[in-house]
C-alpha cells in the first residue's frame, strides 16, 4: 500500500525514493541549514513531503555539478522553493519500482577506475586488487607530484 503524498517519510524511504544513500543525505543535512528534517526522539528522522522536494532539488545540482557552497548559495539567493522546484520526486511509483531504478542508475554509472573490485567467488569476502589499474592510477599520481614540484619551484 503506497502512503498518502501528506505522509512522512523515514530516511531508508528517502534513499529508495530519490536514490541518495542515507550517509549522504545525514551529510547534506549538516551542511544545508535548509534541510531539517523532523526528529522523533534523538534517533529518527522524518522527512516531510517539501523536504522530499528539496533534497530532489539539492540532488539535480549536485548532479550537474554544483558544489554544495554553491547549492547553499542558490538557496540564498534564489529561495528553497526554486531550489525545491527543479527536482522531481516519483511519489507514486513503489519501493520495489524505486529500488529497480535505483539499481538501474547505479549500473549506468561508471567505476572508479576499476582499481578495486569485489570478487563474489572469494571465500573469505575481500576484495581483489586489479594491479595494473592501480599502477596505472600510482603513475598517475607521480606525474601529478612532479607538476606539483616543478610548479612550486
Amino acid at each position: 500500500m503506497a502512503k498518502s503524498k501528506t505522509a512522512f517519510h523515514t530516511i531508508g524511504e528517502v534513499e529508495s525514493a530519490l536514490g541518495i544513500a542515507q550517509h549522504k543525505l545525514r551529510y547534506w543535512e549538516d551542511q544545508i541549514a535548509a534541510i531539517q528534517p523532523l526528529r522523533r526522539g534523538r534517533k529518527s528522522r522524518l522527512y516531510r513531503p517539501q523536504d522530499l522536494d528539496l533534497l530532489a532539488g539539492v540532488k539535480h545540482l549536485v548532479d550537474k555539478g554544483q558544489t554544495l557552497q554553491a547549492v547553499r548559495n542558490t538557496i540564498a539567493e534564489k529561495g528553497i522553493d526554486h531550489v525545491a522546484s527543479l527536482g522531481t520526486v516519483d511519489r507514486g511509483a513503489s519501493l520495489s519500482e524505486r529500488n529497480r531504478k535505483s539499481a538501474d542508475n547505479q549500473a549506468s554509472r561508471p567505476s572508479n577506475e576499476g582499481a578495486v573490485q569485489a570478487s563474489d567467488d572469494s571465500t573469505d569476502g575481500k576484495a581483489q586488487i586489479d594491479l595494473d589499474a592501480l599502477g596505472q592510477v600510482y603513475s598517475r599520481l607521480q606525474k601529478l607530484r612532479q607538476r606539483i614540484d616543478a610548479a612550486s619551484q
